[in-house]
């Protein structure tokens, strides 16, 4: 089976990366009336600018402050080595989630 295996997909938040605590999410949530459980991004349109501008920032910021899940990296370097091909998947905005140096994993780090 593992030779038919072409690519795998990582879910950014929670898979590959651990965030920092949450409360800062759920407290922007609170901010702006919206339930716990719901997604921000699909209920940005209909908040104010300063709601969007704040939920940019605390999702730089969040991203900034995760680190990599223990084995990532070995996971990662493996997966390569053997021409199976990655990416990455997340609701974030494509400034948080494209790479920053210190969590590239490749074989240049």
């Amino acid at each position: 089976m593992n030779a038919d295996l072409q690519a795998v997909l990582f879910d950014m938040d929670g898979t590959i990366l651990a965030p920092e605590e949450h409360s800062s999410l759920l407290e922007f949530k609170a901010r702006w009336g919206l339930p716990a459980d719901q997604l921000v991004v699909p209920n940005l349109s209909r908040l104010p600018q300063a709601a969007y501008q704040g939920f940019i920032e605390l999702e730089s910021s969040l991203a900034q402050h995760s680190v990599l899940r223990p084995g990532v990296p070995e996971l990662l370097r493996r997966l390569t080595s053997r021409g199976i091909k990655t990416a990455l998947v997340t609701n974030n905005s494509t400034d948080s989630a494209v790479p920053s140096p210190r969590c590239t994993v490749s074989g240049s780090t």
